[in-house]
């Protein structure tokens, strides 16, 4: 069970994590790095993740799968994304027409620039390779050259909220069933 997915609400994480790079540019391959642990450690901290996306275990890391299509126009929503960020090959920047951050919280934002800071010295492959290669849910479901899921059960037990785990998982039925029911604010 994961939450709805929120284009606006992971362009403005993205907006987020590149304001805090210089020249608002970074690889695809560090975005998709930081946002995959700013959510986990979400989970870790707060008991529930930030995007509605899911997770899989690939050569270079766990991502979050539909993050991954936004970026690389393969998602419906590309051309909100279009309308915020160049692509340029690997790397993306910020365009002047900022998203701002009306869909995160102020604990989302600060889980991103903390993760944002953490990270700023270190290379692209020292994050997937150094940090998200010790990560006991990628450990488990990595299969060489493939892309597996990875179930939010087993993010939730690798960040230790085991215990919690029916909790977390009847609160994102909840409030997956009120998107459902009355849809999702629009932008």
């Amino acid at each position: 069970m994961f939450r709805k997915f929120d284009p606006l609400k992971t362009v403005q994480a993205i907006a987020a994590i590149l304001r805090s790079h210089r020249h608002e540019t970074a690889s695809k391959l560090r975005v998709l790095k930081i946002l995959y642990i700013a959510d986990r450690e979400n989970i870790r901290d707060n008991g529930f993740p930030m995007f509605g996306c899911r997770a899989v275990a690939m050569d270079h890391g766990p991502l979050h799968s539909v993050a991954k299509d936004l970026i690389d126009g393969e998602h419906i929503e590309e051309p909100l994304f279009h309308s915020h960020f160049n692509r340029d090959g690997y790397l993306l920047q910020l365009k002047e027409k900022d998203p701002g951050v009306g869909r995160l919280s102020r604990c989302e934002i600060e889980k991103l620039q903390e993760v944002c800071d953490r990270v700023a010295a270190m290379s692209d492959w020292d994050i997937a390779y150094g940090i998200t290669h010790q990560f006991k849910e990628w450990i488990e479901k990595y299969k060489k050259g493939t892309s597996q899921v990875i179930p939010l059960e087993d993010i939730i037990a690798a960040v230790g909220r085991a215990g919690d785990q029916d909790g977390i998982l009847e609160e994102l039925r909840n409030e997956y069933n009120a998107i459902a029911a009355f849809g999702v604010p629009s932008p």
